[in-house]
């Protein structure tokens, strides 16, 4: 699951985000009446994947919105907007993502503030590995994490998701 990330599964908020974004996943998927293996495919994961997004074990990496969000009919502020953050990724279906660009804006502003890879590691409650991944671009943060994102480096969500979009 390339650009997924596990998130710490003892948060008790990031279970309850990743609870309501499956919920309105398998309520939208069951009203168009697809199957787990329809948007599997079409995103390009596989079914137990979908599965587990719909069950909340675990997170939607942040590429993978903008397209389930069209398979789905909805928006990604109906999908994401429990999270409490008006208009996140509300522009990312026109765009293409690139985990480079990404990892780099990530690493600017890290640096800029004068934050150590630890730092934003132990903020998150993620290990110095995982993020020294996503400033790589070798992995992406799942959704649940823009908002720890967001507050370690002074910033709107909103901002943040749209570093790894080209213009």
């Amino acid at each position: 699951m390339k650009g997924a990330i596990k998130i710490n599964k003892k948060s008790e908020k990031d279970a309850k985000i990743r609870s309501g974004i499956g919920y309105r996943i398998r309520s939208a998927r069951k009203k168009y009446g697809l199957t787990l293996d329809d948007i599997a495919v079409r995103i390009g994961v596989e079914c137990a994947t979908v599965s587990r997004w719909e069950r909340g074990t675990i997170g939607i990496s942040i590429e993978k919105v903008p397209c389930l969000c069209e398979i789905l009919h909805i928006t990604s502020n109906e999908l994401l907007s429990p999270l409490g953050e008006e208009d996140v990724l509300s522009a990312v279906n026109r765009k293409q993502w690139d985990n480079t660009a990404f990892g780099k804006k990530l690493k600017e502003r890290r640096n800029d503030l004068g934050l150590s890879v630890e730092n934003v590691a132990r903020a998150i409650g993620i290990t110095r590995t995982t993020a020294w991944h996503w400033e790589k671009g070798d992995m992406l943060p799942a959704i649940s994490s823009a908002a720890p994102l967001g507050e370690i480096f002074e910033m709107d969500v909103s901002e943040i998701c749209m570093w790894g979009y080209e213009h």
